[in-house]
């Protein structure tokens, strides 16, 4: 039922395309490093029909339910939801634009392009042209014309015009079987006939012979056949398909044969008969290699014969349907019904309890000169020996808690096994066990002298052993008080350990430790080896390498491009290079041949399921054997090469603020559009979903950062120029120099942009300049109210000491002294109150009315003690304004004028009111009794006051006069007033 349905699929409807790889000769074929994706790792379906990798590095794939693209961490599916013609979807091609082209089930055509799915605005009338026939190749020039060999009873082949959306059909004439060459030599084949019989697989054709069609010049030409029988050529079954290689030779299949046909000859060549199994692909691998498929089996040729690289044995019950090399010299084998296949390098090798191993954990191996395997399995008894594929065993008696630590082949065909037993010997195939003084000796490590004698450890003793016949003597030497994991021997018969605390080392009798003079040589070391120039490489547990080279160190680490820090074991093959096993996979240390005085030139990294947890490594002519957690892995050196070529990178997404964006080479951005999130992907496949990283944001970071992520975030970015900048390394150290980058200009504020400050500069500096003026105007109006102020406070004063004022006062002091002398101290001292107050204030042109209200009570006192009763004074002030102000000797001022003015006598005493009204302001009122006097008044007085209400406060006193009274009014300055105007 299975081969009955895949015959049918293959056979009727598939004919896989050509694709085109690098080649490279393998040694080994069985067992490599491989991984299988499947619908778990999203696969839209395991049944896979063809696979491609493109011009940037993406692998495709074409499935029945979809196509599907592939960076190493995720595939991303397309299908009629997303614009493909049909989803059964028979194969893959990439034209010379980086189109991507689906041929589907139903003949019609659909392209991947800048991230969408196009379909071809000719289906309608292509699906017309085939209906029931069956599209069996295409191929797309570089002139944008498509060419399809289509099945219909007979031989057609579909021209498209892609410019200009023309579709035509080729003249070919009928009853001949073609190889039909494109404009750009590529190929279509098949065969032209009338069809009568309904069962396709029996069509045969009556033909002589296979023609070549030239669709440049319209022409046939039937090729010259020699060596064989032309009817042997006769009927081309459906399926047939064919391959251009190099020197002008193309791979041809039919009538299950597989052909070399020489164009420049046209000689024929037989490269193989299946007998009667159908061949369902072939597949090109470099210039002359291929690989053909068959429902039992998959081959490889290779300079036209089948080569030793056999399909690998987890593949051999699947059904290949298309075998593509990628950039990386990975290997990636499409199935039906099993998925996807990856193989890293088929040069690798795996032994595993599926070859007959008694476990898949080998704590130890050791390889002999003819390349046998002595493997020891944990937990077991059994030695395995490999030889050529096959296994057998060697027995040590079952100990309880047996370990086997080391297996050493001496020069004497004698096989030295360390456990933790004691020490056991093979010699001739045949096992017996030394008798020994302690069940103790050579437990864990054992290297042998040439003398006779052999070193070896116990848990933390070092031992020498000498054995006579079956009788072997240990002796202690030196105990370092910590286990011993490696030993080793230099030119000088010293011997090194590497222990748990450290490097110790034993000769003539003595131990040092070089811990105490080191901290580096403080931690454990797993593994020692010494190369011929004396350098001496410590393997540690978790601090990489260090190489001592005399009395300095140098450490070698993840920095450097080692796969891991935690390295367990190490070996030199025979171009003095180093080979390290940690946990994470094998690194190729290759040492510097220049006199640079750097150490080492390059570390190639191996990784793979099966190179994971290395616990011992060997090297034998050019084949490295690893002793892993998964079973012993073993390739040829001369097929593992270093990658110089660095992985594609490319940025896959861009997030502005949460919200994706279509991508841009450089992006012009608001200042709160700052929040950035980037994706990115390198494409290589050695290690997928594994990939370091290193990026920065030039603006923002001054170095590389590091990571195995494919994003990251910028937020609240600042305003300005940014460049992005991300790149990959490959498995083997090297770094993609030319990384992918995004520029982003984010605009600043409009507050922050040139324009706005200008205006804003422009604004300041005007107001500024209007300050300054009101400022310098302000200044000279104070300046000149300054000046009026003085010449009036002159006046005042002047008029304040006015002699006739001071003769007045004194004249009256001296009558008090005559007639009341008693009263006369009190007229002085009220006098002085009454100048020092006009002292203390004459620079001020303001004062409470509380203040001018007692200023005027001791001028009002003076002039009691000087006229007596004849003053008649009444008072009436509110007390909520005694906090106001007013202009200062303003109200003495009026007072004085009184009495100046006006007659003040027994016969004509006078009265004198000083009210505060609701309106905010005083009232000096006085009966008006004039002097009959020659000094004139001038009213200086009054417009002094005037003046300094008007300069200073734009307001003005009113005066008012009758024949009976006399009126000022002076208006009061409110504290608010005060504080905001002439404070």
């Amino acid at each position: 039922m299975f081969q009955k349905k895949y015959t049918l699929r293959l056979k009727l409807y598939l004919l896989l395309v050509v694709a085109a790889f690098p080649g490279s000769t393998l040694v080994f074929g069985q067992s490599p490093e491989y991984k299988n994706y499947s619908v778990k790792d999203g696969l839209p379906s395991s049944e896979v029909y063809n696979s491609i990798q493109d011009s940037k590095g993406f692998m495709w794939f074409a499935t029945d339910k979809g196509v599907c693209r592939f960076d190493g961490y995720q595939f991303r599916v397309f299908t009629t939801i997303n614009g493909l013609a049909d989803n059964t979807v028979f194969s893959c091609q990439e034209d010379y634009k980086g189109r991507i082209w689906f041929r589907s089930f139903s003949g019609k055509l659909s392209y991947y392009y800048n991230d969408s799915i196009y379909q071809s605005p000719l289906n309608d009338t292509l699906s017309r042209l085939v209906k029931t026939s069956f599209v069996m190749s295409m191929t797309i020039d570089t002139t944008d014309n498509i060419y399809m060999g289509v099945y219909c009873s007979y031989l057609a082949v579909i021209k498209i015009n892609i410019k200009t959306n023309s579709i035509s059909l080729v003249p070919i004439p009928r009853n001949k079987s073609y190889l039909i060459m494109t404009p750009d030599k590529r190929l279509l084949i098949g065969n032209t006939y009338d069809n009568t019989n309904s069962n396709l697989n029996k069509i045969k054709a009556n033909v002589s012979g296979i023609y070549i069609y030239r669709l440049t010049s319209g022409s046939s030409e039937l090729l010259k056949i020699k060596q064989y029988d032309t009817s042997i050529l006769n009927g081309f079954t459906i399926h047939d398909q064919a391959l251009l290689l190099a020197n002008n030779k193309i791979a041809l299949m039919y009538n299950n044969r597989i052909f070399l046909l020489d164009t420049i000859s046209w000689e024929f060549k037989s490269l193989h008969d299946f007998k009667g199994e159908n061949i369902l692909s072939i597949s090109k691998d470099g210039d002359q290699g291929f690989w053909l498929s068959t429902q039992k089996k998959t081959i490889y040729f290779n300079n036209e014969r089948i080569t030793n690289r056999h399909l690998p044995e987890f593949l051999s019950e699947k059904s290949i349907t298309s075998v593509t090399k990628d950039n990386e010299g990975g290997t990636w084998f499409t199935t039906l019904y099993g998925g996807i296949y990856y193989v890293s390098s088929l040069s690798f090798k795996t032994y595993s309890t599926l070859n007959g191993l008694p476990g898949n954990k080998i704590n130890t191996i050791t390889v002999s000169k003819d390349g046998k395997i002595w493997a020891a399995t944990e937990y077991s008894n059994k030695i395995s020996v490999i030889n050529n594929d096959s296994i057998t065993y060697r027995y040590l008696p079952d100990v309880k808690g047996l370990s086997i630590n080391t297996i050493l082949l001496n020069d004497s065909n004698e096989v030295w096994v360390s456990t933790t037993s004691g020490l056991s010997i093979f010699k001739n195939n045949r096992y017996f066990k030394l008798i020994s003084k302690s069940d103790a000796v050579g437990q864990y490590n054992i290297i042998n002298n040439n003398n006779g004698t052999s070193w070896a450890n116990n848990y933390s003793r070092l031992q020498l052993l000498k054995r006579k016949g079956n009788i072997i003597y240990g002796n202690d030497l030196q105990t370092c008080g910590s286990k011993i994991f490696s030993i080793c021997k230099d030119s000088n018969q010293s011997i090194w350990m590497g222990t748990f605390k450290g490097l110790f080392r034993y000769y003539k009798d003595s131990l040092y430790y070089y811990g105490k003079k080191n901290a580096l040589l403080k931690n454990r070391i797993n593994d020692i080896k010494m190369l011929p120039n004396g350098n001496l490489w410590l393997i540690t547990r978790n601090n990489g390498i260090i190489v001592k080279r005399g009395d300095s160190l140098n450490e070698i680490s993840t920095k450097d491009g080692l796969l891991s820090n935690f390295c367990q074991c190490a070996c030199i093959d025979k171009a003095g290079n180093i080979w390290v096993g940690t946990n994470k996979g094998i690194s190729h240390i290759i040492l510097s041949k220049s006199n640079s005085g750097n150490l080492i030139d390059t570390i190639i990294n191996l990784t793979g399921p099966n190179l994971i947890e290395v616990n011992c490594i060997k090297s034998n002519n050019d084949t490295i054997y690893a002793a892993t957690s998964n079973g012993i892995t073993l390739f040829n050196t001369n097929t593992i090469f270093s990658s110089k070529t660095p992985p594609p990178i490319y940025i896959t997404e861009i997030k502005i603020n949460n919200q994706t964006k279509p991508l841009s080479s450089s992006f012009h951005l608001n200042y709160d559009e700052n929040y950035l999130m980037i994706n990115f992907v390198g494409l290589t496949y050695k290690d997928a979903g594994n990939t370091q990283y290193r990026y920065k944001m030039e603006g923002i970071d001054t170095g590389w950062i590091y990571t195995k992520n494919r994003d990251v975030q910028y937020p609240k970015i600042a305003s300005g120029n940014y460049t992005f900048l991300v790149s990959a390394m490959n498995t083997d150290g090297v770094w993609n120099l030319k990384p992918a980058s995004v520029k982003f200009n984010i605009s600043p504020p409009f507050w922050a942009t040139w324009w706005a400050r200008t205006i804003f500069v422009l604004t300041i500096a005007g107001f500024i300049y209007w300050r300054f003026k009101v400022v310098e105007t302000r200044t000279k109006h104070d300046a000149e109210v300054n000046k009026q102020l003085i010449s009036m406070e002159l006046k005042e004063l002047k008029a304040q000491m006015d002699p006739h004022f001071l003769f007045n006062n004194l004249n009256t002091l001296t009558q008090l002294v005559e007639v009341k002398s008693d009263d006369a101290p009190e007229f002085v001292e009220e006098l002085s109150k009454y100048y020092r107050y006009s002292l203390q204030f004459r620079n001020t042109e303001f004062t409470s009315l509380d203040n001018e209200l007692k200023q005027a009570d001791r001028y009002l006192h003076i002039l009691k003690i000087r006229f007596g009763d004849n003053i008649k004074l009444q008072w009436n002030i509110l007390e909520s304004l005694r906090t106001h102000y007013i202009a200062t000797y303003s109200l003495q001022l009026l007072l004085e004028n009184i009495t100046k003015h006006n007659i003040v006598s027994i016969s004509k005493p006078i009265w004198v009111e000083i009210t505060t009204t609701n309106q905010g302001s005083l009232v000096i009122k006085n009966q008006s009794q004039p002097k009959n006097s020659s000094i004139l008044s001038n009213k200086h007085g009054l417009k002094s006051i005037d003046q300094r209400y008007q300069l200073l406060t734009s307001k003005k006193i009113v005066v008012s006069q009758t024949s009976e009274y006399f009126s000022v009014e002076l208006p009061l300055i409110t504290p608010t007033e005060y504080e905001s105007t002439y404070s």
